[in-house]
């Protein structure tokens, strides 16, 4: 897929979700850093992990049959997962196109980016608390609420929920 596509793609959903929506400029900046992480899964649900890092080889995860990056080109992106791994991981955003939802592409993005996890110990997240299909979703994965901040978001104001899955327990 080529990279100024899926970033376009990418920036397109951001506006159609999120009231505080990244820009393609901020997510363009946003993969300039090896820590920070794109999962992408296709509307044939494809899974491409890591698409836009110039040096990491575009790894397709399909249990069913391998799909080459050619053949994603024509495909249009379903959603996205977003993530940083500076200290444990921090879920920064995750997406589903609204025509999209409710055929198992989040949990299938959930599986990808748990997957991909091996030197981690937690992933953690923030959510709306209003946002109750992405808290329901939250929990089949066995993510917990550890903590609240109030008033955390705007447009509308509502609290965040913080919440963590332990992916394995890590000691010093």
């Amino acid at each position: 897929m080529k990279i100024n596509n899926l970033i376009e793609q990418v920036a397109e959903l951001e506006n159609a979700i999120f009231s505080d929506a990244w820009s393609a400029k901020m997510l363009e900046d946003t993969f300039k850093y090896d820590y920070n992480h794109l999962i992408v899964i296709n509307d044939c649900g494809d899974i491409l992990i890591d698409p836009v890092q110039e040096e990491s080889l575009c790894e397709t995860i399909n249990p069913v049959q391998s799909v080459q990056e050619e053949s994603l080109d024509q495909k249009t992106i379903a959603g996205y997962i977003i993530y940083s791994d500076i200290d444990g991981v921090d879920l920064e955003r995750i997406a589903v196109r609204e025509n999209m939802r409710n055929k198992g592409f989040a949990a299938k993005l959930m599986n990808a980016l748990i997957n991909t996890l091996d030197e981690n110990g937690r992933i953690i997240l923030e959510v709306r608390a209003g946002n109750t299909p992405a808290i329901k979703l939250y929990e089949r994965f066995d993510f917990k609420m550890i903590s609240c901040r109030k008033g955390y978001y705007t447009n509308p104001v509502e609290d965040a929920w913080i919440m963590e899955k332990v992916i394995r327990s890590v000691e010093c």
